[in-house]
């Protein structure tokens, strides 16, 4: 991994100071020294004081954030910016799409004013040690998220974290949630938080086969149709506990479907639901060719998980086009059951 490309990125993003010492040992660091330096002085028409956040670089793939300092770029002196289009739409490109705000930020330096957020592809969180990906290079951080800045993610987020204090700062650096691809591990969510998450409803892959979520306060399992309302464009959903009530699928029938489901894991159902209707919304909601796997509690009645798994499969026989019928497996668990036969 290429410290001068790390420095580059740094550089770019002009709210972040780069501490060129001992430990960035490199034939260019003067070079790319004087190149920030006058990034940040000559070329821009401002006053600025300190870098709001300093990044220190530390071996070939390692980043670390300092403390923030007290005295915040000053940007009543810059330069204002003529588009021949309308502000407005600006302001669009730039809120709803991080990678085009990345090449912005990259063209016009009017950007990484305006908007001084980290940039990532993806995230990867797991104890205290953190892996991101920024322009195709992956990087770790190995310190305190509450020095982080402000990060818009492009497109995955993975966390797998006990602490709840710990993911709750985790969601305050998070700028805007609408990643698509999200997982979950080791974590018990509240509702709330799940929605907050999900609020964009741009979320087209969910796994939380290692998580749980449940109702605030009452820890109760979230049913199945709560959470699927709101992830109308989800592609791929994976939940550790599926709790089913009665009226789940019914009122999973009456979701409104902007995607097609390609796949579709349920572990741990812990209730006997009625299969006419299940298969309603698998006709409605699987893609062609889905793969689907239900994991049905060990405490369930056998016979009447059995009767089930029969309708269910009888029906699937008609399945029309024969060609694109999905593929479905069943499975009980107890302890014995792997996390790697979960996601076969």
């Amino acid at each position: 991994m290429s410290k001068s490309l790390l420095m580059k990125h740094a550089a770019e993003n002009a709210s972040f100071g780069i501490n060129f010492g001992k430990e960035a040992k490199n034939p260019q660091t003067g070079s790319l020294k004087r190149k920030f330096e006058s990034l940040m002085s000559n070329d821009l028409e401002l006053s600025i004081k300190r870098p709001k956040f300093e990044v220190s670089v530390y071996g070939d793939n390692i980043l670390e954030f300092n403390q923030p300092r007290k005295s915040l770029v000053n940007c009543q002196r810059l330069r204002s910016q003529h588009f021949p289009f309308r502000k407005s739409l600006m302001d669009y490109i730039v809120k709803n799409n991080p990678n085009v705000l990345r090449k912005l930020q990259k063209t016009c330096k009017y950007f990484l004013i305006k908007h001084p957020y980290l940039i990532v592809t993806d995230i990867w969180s797991d104890c205290n040690c953190t892996r991101v990906t920024i322009d195709g290079k992956q990087y770790w951080i190995y310190d305190e998220i509450d020095y982080f800045p402000k990060m818009l993610v492009a497109k995955s987020l993975r966390f797998g974290v006990v602490d709840p204090d710990y993911f709750h700062k985790w969601m305050r650096r998070i700028l805007r949630w609408d990643i698509p691809e999200i997982e979950f591990a080791d974590t018990c969510m509240s509702y709330c938080s799940f929605k907050n998450v999900t609020k964009s409803q741009k979320v087209v892959k969910w796994n939380s086969l290692l998580a749980n979520v449940f109702e605030d306060k009452k820890k109760i399992h979230i049913s199945l149709d709560l959470m699927l309302i709101n992830l109308p464009n989800i592609v791929d959903f994976s939940i550790r506990q599926c709790h089913i009530t009665s009226e789940t699928t019914m009122n999973l029938n009456q979701l409104p479907w902007k995607n097609k489901i390609e796949r579709l894991i349920l572990y741990s159902i812990d209730g006997i639901f009625d299969p006419d209707s299940f298969y309603e919304f698998l006709v409605k909601a699987l893609a062609p060719r889905a793969f689907l796997k239900l994991i049905f509690v060990k405490t369930l009645n056998q016979e009447k998980v059995d009767q089930l798994k029969n309708v269910l499969q009888y029906k699937l026989e008609s399945w029309n086009p024969r060609v694109e019928k999905p593929k479905i497996m069943f499975d009980r668990f107890d302890h014995t059951t792997t996390y790697s036969s979960l996601c076969l």
